[in-house]
C-alpha cells in the first residue's frame, strides 16, 4: 500500500494476518492426527449468563465474546473444534495499560476454557518489556521479533513453542478430564523458560 508515494507502515491487523500464514505453511507440514490451524481476528466467548432453569437445566443467554488478534484451534474428526492458544499481538511498545487489559482478557477467557493457553507476541521490539511480566500475571508465554516479521532463529524458536503450547492445552484438558474421573494425577507443575534474545540459548 503506497500514500502520496510512500509505502504505509503495516497496520497490526495485517500483521497479525501474516503471522497466520507463517503458523498455518508451518502446520501443513507437521504431522497431526488433527487439523491446527492460526485464525485472525475470530471472536471467542469469554463470559455465559444463566437467566433462567427449567427444572435443574438452565437457560443461557448468548455468550459474551471478545474478538481474538490470533487464535490456534484443533479441528476433530467429526467438525468439532477446540480452541488451543490466544496470541495476542502488538508491534512496537507495549504501555502499561496494554498488559494490564491484556492479562484481564487473559483471565475471563482461561474462565471459561480452562484449558485455553494465553500468550503475547510483540513485533519490531528487541526484548520483553519488565512491565509486561510485572502485568502480564495470566500469560502462559511472552515472545518478541526484533523486527515486524522473525528471523531464522526467532521462527523457529516461534514455531517449537506453539507445538509446545498446543500439547500443553490438549494435556490440561486430559488433566480436567481426568480428575473429573477415577484416573487422577499426583503433580501438576508449573516451568520457567527464559531465552536470551542475544544468544538464542535457555538460561
Amino acid at each position: 500500500m503506497t500514500r502520496m508515494g510512500k509505502v504505509a507502515p503495516m497496520t497490526e491487523a495485517e500483521w497479525v494476518v501474516l503471522v497466520c500464514r507463517l503458523l498455518n505453511e508451518f502446520w501443513q507440514h507437521s504431522v497431526s492426527r488433527t487439523r491446527i490451524e492460526a485464525v485472525a481476528h475470530k471472536r471467542l466467548p469469554y463470559r455465559f449468563e444463566i437467566h433462567s432453569f427449567t427444572g435443574v437445566k438452565p437457560n443461557p443467554a448468548p455468550a459474551t465474546s471478545y474478538q481474538t488478534d490470533i487464535l490456534i484451534l484443533e479441528t476433530h474428526a467429526d467438525g468439532s473444534w477446540t480452541p488451543r492458544i490466544v496470541i495476542e499481538g502488538k508491534l512496537g511498545k507495549v504501555t502499561t495499560h496494554d498488559a494490564l487489559t491484556y492479562s484481564a482478557k487473559a483471565a475471563t477467557h482461561i474462565q471459561v476454557h480452562p484449558y485455553l493457553r494465553y500468550g503475547i507476541l510483540i513485533g519490531s521490539i528487541s526484548s520483553v518489556p519488565l512491565r509486561l511480566f510485572r502485568h502480564g500475571a495470566h500469560f502462559d508465554f511472552m515472545i518478541t521479533w526484533k523486527a515486524e516479521m522473525p528471523n531464522a532463529g526467532e521462527q523457529h524458536r516461534f514455531q517449537e513453542m506453539m507445538m509446545e503450547e498446543v500439547e500443553a492445552s490438549q494435556q490440561l484438558q486430559r488433566f480436567i478430564e481426568a480428575n473429573r474421573a477415577s484416573d487422577k494425577y499426583s503433580m501438576v507443575r508449573r516451568k520457567l523458560v527464559l531465552s536470551r534474545s542475544q544468544l538464542g540459548g535457555k538460561s
